[in-house]
């Protein structure tokens, strides 16, 4: 089944930005778990076999906007607990999501890659690989994917076992 991929560069950007913003979603205070299953379709329908760089670059367009989202507080907490004024402040959330950002772009970069290589089973390594990425990342305030998952029983209790990444 061929999905018909975007041609218009800015509709292939509008669609990663807006996988990266259903993270925010996903996450306090409207916890829409179930979204986060989806939440990357709009950057995989994006991404075009071929074209690993300008994969890579809307893997980080995504990342980048969904840790800036997510993180926002940050700003408002420096501003409190430092005299920093709030304009310098968000360039410190600036810095934060451009730093953060690039798991996205080394996990999501290389899908059509590996999807040419190994085929189906790409469904499973993709994960695999966002879990170890996640794991071997330094983090500031870590964000797991499988925090937004805390509300469905059977995986918080998986995750008693195996932690957070598993």
């Amino acid at each position: 089944m061929n999905i018909p991929r975007p041609d218009g560069r800015f509709l292939r950007l509008g669609a990663a930005l807006f996988s990266g913003w259903l993270l925010t979603l996903v996450s306090p205070p409207l916890n829409l778990h179930w979204l986060h299953w989806f939440s990357f379709l709009p950057l995989y329908w994006a991404m075009r076999p071929g074209h690993g760089r300008s994969n890579a670059k809307l893997a980080y367009a995504a990342g980048w906007i969904g840790v800036f989202c997510l993180f926002f507080w940050l700003g408002e907490t420096v501003t409190r607990f430092s005299s920093l004024p709030w304009g310098i402040s968000m360039i410190v959330v600036v810095i934060f999501a451009t730093v953060f950002a690039l798991p996205y772009a080394a996990v999501f970069g290389p899908v059509h890659w590996l999807r040419a290589r190994i085929g189906s089973a790409w469904v499973f390594v993709v994960p695999a690989i966002q879990v170890a990425v996640e794991q071997l990342s330094p983090a500031l305030f870590p964000y797991y994917h499988g925090v937004g998952q805390y509300q469905v029983p059977w995986v918080w209790q998986l995750a008693s076992v195996t932690g957070v990444t598993g």
